[in-house]
């Protein structure tokens, strides 16, 4: 006799109804919300991907997403530096960065300055050039094992920034 766990039904019915909401036609509401505006993610869209409960949209989500890989690659960069722009200057005003850089513009202007010189050295490299090196480095390397009081005073270490105590107790 084959026992049919209490529910099943009512569990299938929940998968169902998730395969649909998962795989559901966008609302005309959020089809008519504009996704990429000006070479970013719209602020509109932004502002209704998540509520004010943190309940993120996810027919939302996925379409900007979609949008953004229909995009050609240097058009998908730009658009993801922005959000990453976007995102360091909400975690600045979070944190107070903003507060000690004195304005959100200086606070941009900070970060845009910072991405700059890792872009000029990130276009300075050859792409042609191999990704390993001919020659294996020979600077930090392990010649020898670490010897028993190295262990202890990492392991004390450890367990004084964890704010445990080392006596096992």
């Amino acid at each position: 006799m084959r026992r049919h766990r209490e529910g099943g039904l009512v569990d299938a019915v929940q998968r169902l109804d998730a395969w649909r909401i998962f795989h559901a036609v966008p609302d005309a509401a959020v089809v008519s919300t504009p996704l990429i505006d000006s070479g970013r993610v719209s602020d509109a869209a932004i502002a209704a991907m998540v509520d004010d409960s943190g309940t993120v949209n996810e027919t939302l989500r996925k379409q900007v997403v979609g949008a953004i890989l229909a995009l050609p690659e240097d058009q998908q960069l730009a658009v993801l530096g922005d959000l990453s722009l976007r995102a360091e200057l909400e975690i600045a005003t979070t944190s107070g960065l903003e507060t000690a850089i004195g304005s959100r513009a200086s606070t941009e202007a900070e970060l845009r300055g910072a991405w700059a010189q890792i872009g000029t050295q990130v276009a300075a490299v050859d792409p042609s050039a191999p990704l390993e090196p001919a020659t294996p480095p020979a600077g930090l390397r392990r010649v020898a094992a670490p010897s028993a009081g190295a262990v202890g005073a990492l392991g004390c270490g450890a367990a004084a920034i964890s704010g445990r105590s080392t006596s096992g107790r």
